[in-house]
């Protein structure tokens, strides 16, 4: 059972304003203070009870309730979106949100909420700790000033409660102001208007960041071309030269290793920076999709890997599954070169040497999908939500210890982006992985929406 760290703020918010060190918060326990404070973690409900148990001993029950109700009212953090609300929205709108969103986003659900509205002036609130866990009665305490406070962030006066408490709930009868609000027009005007300034200048804050971020972020991309740019002439050089000291004879095996070393690695940096050149020209220029016979792609593709299929003894099969006629809508040359070569490549880097690949091409819901398989070792989980990035990242040995740039997903993705069409990723029962590339099928003309329906694979229509 975990509640968001975020929940702990204001404990350490309270003794923040009674000038408290946040030290004396884990005091017997084997917590560490940083990972507290880290908002993006989570904590365990019993963490959370000894952590509430010792700000009520440090502060006093009375007191520490107050204190964290104070802080869910008026923490500073919130204190311009407070400002924007303040004026605009009805006080029993305020419950309603901290109950149903707020609240509970804060206990994952450990602790329930319930609004109820009885009458205009009139509304019930519930707060139900899950009955499995230990409960504390301070947080149930605590609600109470919650509720009670809540009227003062619209400027009106606070709301009077009473409360009923078991173990593990409570039930609160909030009775807010009588008044009509009428009394409090100027105060509830002055609010607005003070909202409105806010988001006001909350927008040309933004805006004016928003082109300070365009100019650096310009001057960085020009820094990188060029960077780019004096790179690629350097590492062609290196490469040109490694290739002719290669050619020399009586070089001693220990050299040959070396050199050879060195070639391969200028090898990866020139595919590194090939892949980032065409990255900036298609984010500039984007690219020009044309209907393409994907069979006709697989060859070429499957040509300039010929060497490598054979160094693991590797079978290369195609799949055509799709309508006679049917083509892809993409661009040729990224296509093939980015996102085929791409899929084509780390297939062969972690198939097993003998075994097979299978590229497969069939038609799903108007889509073509092209699939390619392996049957290596597979991707964990959590390599797959990190897969598709364009950063640079530590690349996996292949089966005879194969390297890569760590781009290739991330490029593929991109230009699957481009062509209105996704990327996705599987296993592979019962080993392996499997891509897949949805992309726009250009069907041919013969090919109506009753036969798209109708269409169970390949024996229905003639093959190419």
């Amino acid at each position: 059972m975990e509640n968001r760290n975020i929940a702990l703020a204001a404990l350490f918010d309270a003794l923040s304003r009674n000038g408290i060190s946040h030290d004396l918060l884990i005091a017997g326990t084997d917590l560490k203070l940083e990972d507290l404070k880290d908002l993006k973690k989570r904590h365990s409900w019993e963490t959370f009870l000894v952590l509430y148990h010792n700000l009520g001993v440090i502060l006093g029950e009375e007191k520490a309730a107050r204190e964290v109700a104070y802080t869910g009212i008026y923490n500073d953090e919130l204190s311009t979106l407070r400002a924007i609300a303040t004026g605009f929205i009805d006080v029993k709108t305020v419950y309603w949100y901290m109950g149903t969103f707020a609240c509970r986003h804060l206990f994952c659900d450990n602790v329930q909420f319930k609004y109820k509205k009885i009458n205009s002036n009139k509304i019930q609130m519930e707060v139900a700790i899950s009955p499995e866990l230990k409960p504390t009665e301070l947080l149930l305490k605590t609600y109470t000033y919650l509720w009670e406070n809540v009227p003062t962030l619209l400027g009106l006066p606070k709301a009077v409660v009473t409360a009923e408490m078991t173990s593990h709930s409570a039930v609160y009868c909030v009775s807010l102001p009588k008044t009509s609000y009428w009394r409090y027009t100027f105060a509830r005007l002055r609010y607005a208007m003070t909202g409105y300034s806010n988001a006001v200048l909350l927008m040309e804050e933004l805006e004016s960041q928003s082109i300070k971020l365009r100019i650096a972020l310009e001057e960085k991309s020009d820094l990188l071309k060029i960077l780019s740019h004096d790179i690629s002439n350097s590492v062609t050089v290196i490469d040109h030269h490694l290739g002719f000291l290669l050619k020399k004879e009586n070089q001693t095996e220990e050299d040959r290793k070396h050199l050879l070393k060195a070639k391969a690695s200028s090898k990866d940096l020139i595919s590194i920076l090939q892949n980032i050149k065409r990255l900036e020209v298609s984010e500039m220029k984007g690219v020009h999709v044309t209907p393409l016979d994907i069979e006709e792609s697989f060859k070429a593709v499957k040509e300039a890997f010929q060497h490598k299929l054979q160094e693991k003894n590797l079978e290369l099969i195609f799949l055509d599954m799709l309508p006679a006629g049917t083509k892809v809508l993409a661009e040729k040359s990224s296509f093939e070169l980015n996102v085929l070569s791409n899929l084509l490549s780390n297939a062969i880097k972690f198939s097993p040497v003998g075994s097979k690949i299978f590229f497969t091409a069939d038609l799903a819901d108007k889509m073509a999908v092209i699939s390619v398989k392996d049957s290596g070792c597979g991707i964990s989980n959590e390599e797959k939500q990190h897969l598709f990035s364009k950063k640079i990242r530590r690349s996996t040995k292949g089966t005879l210890g194969e390297k890569g740039t760590g781009l290739g997903l991330g490029i593929v993705k991109h230009y699957m982006t481009l062509y209105n069409g996704h990327v996705s990723v599987e296993d592979n029962a019962p080993s392996g992985t499997v891509f897949k590339l949805y992309l726009q099928a250009d069907l041919p003309d013969y090919f109506t929406n009753d036969a798209l329906v109708k269409w169970k694979g390949p024996s229905e229509v003639q093959r190419r």
